[in-house]
């Protein structure tokens, strides 16, 4: 069984990191946003694909208010952030995508947190208090996520290399 294979059998549910959240909700208005907006434009349609074929297995993905944060921060371009904001919107609507709270006493409380921030550390405590999976681009949260045994993907390895 492949790695993406075992991470699917494993997990019920997942967190899907900021810049690959901003992919899906590009790639859901079509293949030309995704080369539009600054945060996305690293990104591949097969990239898109990719993550949508994974995210399939899954009933839903979990988020947190610092990681909608960061969308909403990076999602500068008036035109497509509209849009962008739709595919949210429509996301949310359908029951796809679910919001996890945990405050940010606790968030301070980790050793890690000068070093990783605010969404990363909610991301470590959100995904190990409730065990979901974390799909991921940032090596230094995929680091800190395998070194507290969560379940977690690198994305960086399943992208096309242009």
């Amino acid at each position: 069984m492949n790695e993406i294979q075992r991470f699917i059998h494993n997990n019920n549910n997942i967190i899907v990191d900021t810049e690959l959240l901003l992919l899906l909700l590009a790639g859901m208005d079509g293949q030309d946003t995704i080369g539009k907006l600054k945060p996305t434009k690293k990104f591949s349609w097969k990239d898109y694909e990719t993550l949508r074929l994974i995210l399939g297995n899954f009933n839903e993905i979990k988020t947190s208010p610092h990681i909608l944060t960061e969308v909403s921060n990076l999602n500068k371009h008036g035109h497509y952030r509209k849009k962008l904001f739709l595919q949210l919107e429509f996301l949310i609507k359908q029951g796809f995508l679910d919001e996890n709270f945990i405050d940010i006493k606790n968030l301070v409380k980790d050793q890690k947190f000068k070093k990783l921030g605010v969404a990363d550390i909610g991301i470590k405590e959100i995904s190990k208090n409730n065990n979901y999976g974390v799909i991921t681009l940032d090596l230094g949260l995929y680091l800190e996520l395998l070194e507290n045994g969560i379940d977690c993907i690198n994305f960086t390895y399943y992208m096309e290399i242009n």
